[in-house]
């Protein structure tokens, strides 16, 4: 099992079945979170940075995922991510329950419009719910549209990757990006990616470099 593999100080065989875990039954937070510390423990701060970003996107009010994340970052030199507090605020409920209050407030809406006519005694109530429901669809709304960069954040694995110039092989260096740096995906071309990094400089990489915290279930742009 994993958790005794980890217990024993089998680090990459815990974080082995962790991984088997997350393919049978799929992403959860608590699981994510123990093969980050695997990751972690055995070395490996790229894959432990994923996955601690993962676990943060499905619990973001937990502090243990928040506080490794942090540690996983510093011990890496990563610097951390600047974040206004309108952002701050956005990555407080994960992106399906942004959907959920969107969805919930809009229903509230529409139910709002006939009922106002049916029961015009309660026009007050109504119009006033209709105001708090509205506020509460533009701010789900806003916060959607504030974690959409969210959908192309990706994690350098390899140590010391270069960016090049152009996608392929043999194109000239422009900087390199240390494991566990978070990046931008702008756009991919055959087996690479066009990213950005928080220095807002731009290069091509390898696909397999680089693996993005949300994983999609569609490919990326194309160039």
């Amino acid at each position: 099992m994993a958790n005794t593999a980890f217990a024993q100080g089998k680090y990459s065989e815990a974080a082995r079945g962790y991984e088997s875990v997350l393919a049978k039954k799929g992403s959860s937070a608590p699981v994510l979170f123990n093969l980050a510390n695997a990751q972690q423990r055995a070395g490996q701060p790229g894959p432990a940075i994923l996955n601690y970003e993962r676990a943060a996107l499905l619990a973001p009010n937990d502090p243990a995922s928040a506080g490794n994340l942090n540690s996983a970052r510093q011990k890496a030199g990563i610097a951390m991510e600047q974040q206004s507090p309108v952002q701050t605020v956005a990555r407080m409920l994960t992106l399906n329950s942004w959907f959920v209050l969107a969805a919930a407030a809009l229903f509230l809406i529409a139910i709002a419009l006939p009922l106002k006519s049916l029961r015009p005694p309660a026009r007050g109530p109504l119009n006033f719910g209709s105001v708090l429901a509205a506020l509460a669809l533009v701010g789900a709304v806003g916060a959607l549209g504030l974690r959409a960069t969210d959908l192309h954040r990706a994690v350098v694995l390899s140590p010391e990757t270069v960016a090049g110039v152009s996608p392929v092989s043999v194109a000239q260096p422009v900087f390199k990006l240390r494991a566990s740096e978070v990046v931008t995906l702008q756009k991919t071309h055959g087996n690479f990616a066009l990213i950005r990094n928080q220095a807002g400089h731009e290069g091509w990489v390898m696909l397999d470099e680089i693996a993005r915290i949300i994983p999609a279930s569609t490919t990326p742009p194309r160039s």
